[in-house]
Formats: structure tokens, sequence, C-alpha cells
């Protein structure tokens, strides 16, 4: 099952994500493109999780289930940071 996990960018904008926990040490971060969302990575997800890893598929702001706030290159990098 995933965990929703939410937290303040930089701004105060708030982004979601979706964790997925497993048994092997580290975790793979999942950043979609322009006009996607954290659901481009649900079967990648699947595979990976079946193999022990640990995932963290992120809505980056204006998508999905996050805030929009400043949109523009700088701040999906700050956020990412």
């Amino acid at each position: 099952m995933d965990e929703r996990l939410s937290c303040a960018a930089h701004d105060g904008v708030e982004l979601m994500a979706w964790r997925r926990q497993g048994s092997r040490p580290g975790a793979v971060l999942m950043l979609h493109g322009g006009g996607q969302s954290h659901h481009t990575w649900d079967q990648l997800v699947d595979v990976l999780a079946s193999d022990g890893w640990t995932t963290l598929a992120v809505d980056l702001r204006g998508h999905g289930d996050s805030g929009r706030g400043a949109y523009d290159p700088y701040s999906f990098v700050k956020d990412v940071v």
C-alpha cells in the first residue's frame, strides 16, 4: 500500500508524493515530465516494489494533487532539492 506524503516547498506550496516502502536500502525517486503526475509511474512502482525497492513518486507543482504557486524551472529545481 502506498503512503501519501505532503510537504511544503521552498515557497510554501504544498507538494504531494506517494511512497511505497520496500525492504532494500535506499529508494528510487520518480519525477514526471510536463503534463503528467505521479500516476505516470504506477506500473514501474509495481515492478520495483516486487523487487523490494522503496519508491517515492512526486506530483511536481501544478500537477496532480500538488499546489501550483510559481510555475518556472527555478521553482521546480528548488522543490526537488
